[in-house]
């Protein structure tokens, strides 16, 4: 008799033994709960409480101890209740960019685009990386101008048209050969059948051929 009341206790203390090894309930104030409340965090059995905004953890808590928190350094931010042992390192706007909002202990740098740029990476109402706008090539006119948020939109002009990329295009001018010829023929001096030439006459002449050729060479290359 004596013998199964002793199995018996052995058996029970042996079952509590197994729910506390499950559990960590036994004789442990409510920081062995699997989990923290809201603002603080686990190291071992002990919740911690997390330190605030502007600061970082120095060191954990422990039984009756509080944890210990620091302020962040200079060029160093961090946000909300965090359980970090060293601060973020504040956002610095890159080329293209400037600052919108300054980085402070409790939040980071905001950047945005500087004119002439758009950005290609945003986040958070700011943007983290900016690209110059698309510089039109001749042979292309703006058929978008660029903004803050995209490029600038190069369009192919159309037979006929040119542009130097700007935002129109304009027509060829067209030269007639024909007149050309008529011009140097009436412009040669005939004198007892010799030919004489100014040399005002030379130069418009060899003008006008130089605006021939130029107008036929661009009518190619478009």
């Amino acid at each position: 008799m004596v013998e199964a009341h002793t199995n018996g206790i052995t058996m029970f203390l042996a079952f509590m033994l197994s729910i506390c090894s499950v559990s960590f309930t036994c004789g442990v104030a409510s920081t062995a709960s699997p989990l923290c409340p809201k603002d603080e965090y686990r190291v071992g059995i002990e919740c911690c409480p997390a330190c605030p905004a502007g600061q970082q953890v120095y060191k954990d808590c422990e039984e009756r101890i509080m944890t210990k928190c620091k302020d962040c350094s200079n060029g160093t931010f961090q946000e909300g209740f965090n359980v970090k042992k060293e601060c973020s390192n504040c956002t610095k706007c890159d080329a293209g960019l400037k600052g919108k909002k300054l980085c402070s202990s409790k939040s980071d740098a905001v950047c945005e685009v500087l004119d002439g740029f758009f950005c290609i990476d945003s986040n958070g109402g700011g943007c983290r990386a900016a690209q110059s706008h698309t510089v039109c090539s001749p042979g292309y006119y703006i058929g978008q101008t660029g903004t803050a948020d995209k490029d600038t939109e190069c369009l192919p002009c159309a037979n006929g048209t040119f542009s130097n990329g700007t935002s129109s295009c304009q027509p060829h001018t067209i030269i007639n050969t024909e007149v050309i010829m008529f011009v140097v023929y009436s412009s040669i001096n005939h004198k007892n059948g010799i030919i004489t030439y100014s040399k005002n006459i030379i130069k418009g002449t060899l003008h006008l051929f130089a605006l021939s050729f130029v107008s036929l060479e661009t009518q190619s290359y478009f």
